[in-house]
């Protein structure tokens, strides 16, 4: 079944503002963003499907990071964007959790982000990941396990509320 980008974008228009705001965070307006990646379907001549949008979404945010990279050096970028990168005080239980999280495999990172921060089903990992429902939630309760097995010990025994903290932006899919 095809589906137009239009109707896509009435299902999908939060998860792409979801998407946008947490890869680019702080680098441009997210639904700026959602705009142009609905744009990037329209002039597409490949059916709309989730792994399609989530090309869109990759481009996207990567026009973006070029766009912010352009506009002047790393450091007038920081003092622009925020200081925060520069502060001095001691990291925090949700800082050691983000480092879990980018030193976890590339695999289950990505399964976690996408379930977690982009709010997709069971049903959605599997057509974008392929296998069924079913296989999308055994991966994604090992993965939480991994992540569990590493987190600092505020977290341990929630690694799911873990992950909701760690989402950065304010959208949310739901």
């Amino acid at each position: 079944m095809t589906i137009s980008v239009d109707e896509f974008e009435a299902r999908h228009r939060q998860l792409a503002l979801v998407a946008c705001e947490w890869r680019a965070y702080g680098v441009e307006n997210p639904a700026i963003m959602a705009n142009g990646v609905f744009r990037r379907l329209r002039a597409s001549r490949r059916p709309v499907t989730l792994k399609t949008f989530f090309k869109a979404v990759d481009a996207e945010v990567a026009a973006a990071y070029r766009a912010q990279a352009g506009q002047g050096t790393i450091m007038e970028s920081l003092l622009r964007t925020s200081t925060s990168a520069l502060r001095k005080s001691k990291a925090t239980a949700l800082d050691r959790a983000r480092a879990v999280l980018a030193n976890l495999p590339a695999r289950d990172s990505l399964l976690l982000r996408h379930a977690f921060w982009d709010e997709l089903t069971p049903a959605e990992l599997a057509i974008l990941n392929g296998g069924t429902p079913a296989d999308q939630e055994v991966r994604l309760a090992g993965a939480l396990q991994r992540l569990a097995a590493k987190l600092p010990a505020e977290f341990a025994d929630d690694p799911a509320e873990a992950m909701r903290q760690l989402h950065p932006g304010d959208h949310r899919r739901n």
